[in-house]
């Protein structure tokens, strides 16, 4: 990861730089404590800001519409970020972004790169996956590794949670679980 090009990662080592070490360790856990509970395994705090912003990227593809807006605020609050991390989120500019930016934020093919594409994809689904968002989700899925028949399997699973998310059906959010993880084992090595 090119961190000194990479607008997503530096403006985010920026914002840690600014941040006070209490108001870091509370983040920190609150994320590694609330990543367990949803998916199973602890995220960094950093990786979890830098998610939000690919979010919000591929979001912005159609325009970012009052739910998808709703849903970045819904995921830091979940995520338990302090109130500077989420304004600096909503600040920060995606329009210059590329695909290629999105492919820095995990080891290329790697269930890193899986997740951080369904979340992203999940946020933009919030309100429909728009022609242009399903485009940018594809060309960030090359940038991440990973081939477009893995892609559409993700971009599936994605749209089936906010489904189950917008219904408040638990039941259908287990079960997606099993098929999330089942999917993202296609690329661990065998």
């Amino acid at each position: 990861m090119s961190v000194a090009t990479n607008p997503i990662i530096q403006s985010t080592q920026e914002l840690m730089g600014e941040l006070d070490e209490q108001t870091i360790d509370d983040a920190r856990d609150n994320v590694r404590a609330r990543s367990i509970e949803s998916n199973g395994e602890s995220i960094a705090l950093e990786d979890s800001i830098n998610l939000i912003k690919a979010a919000k990227y591929l979001s912005a593809a159609d325009g970012l519409s009052n739910a998808e807006i709703t849903g970045l605020k819904l995921l830091m609050r979940k995520y338990g970020l302090p109130d500077e991390v989420a304004q600096h989120v909503l600040a920060f500019e995606v329009a210059e972004l590329s695909p290629a930016d999105i492919g820095e934020l995990a080891e290329p093919r790697s269930r890193e790169a899986c997740f951080l594409l369904s979340s992203m994809i999940a946020i933009a689904a919030i309100d429909g996956l728009s022609d242009d968002e399903l485009a940018d989700a594809h060309e960030a899925g090359a940038a991440l590794g990973l081939g477009p028949k893995l892609v559409t399997l993700i971009v599936a699973e994605a749209k089936a949670s906010v489904y189950g998310v917008l219904k408040g059906d638990r039941a259908l959010l287990r079960q997606l679980m099993s098929v999330r993880r089942a999917i993202f084992a296609l690329v661990e090595p065998d």
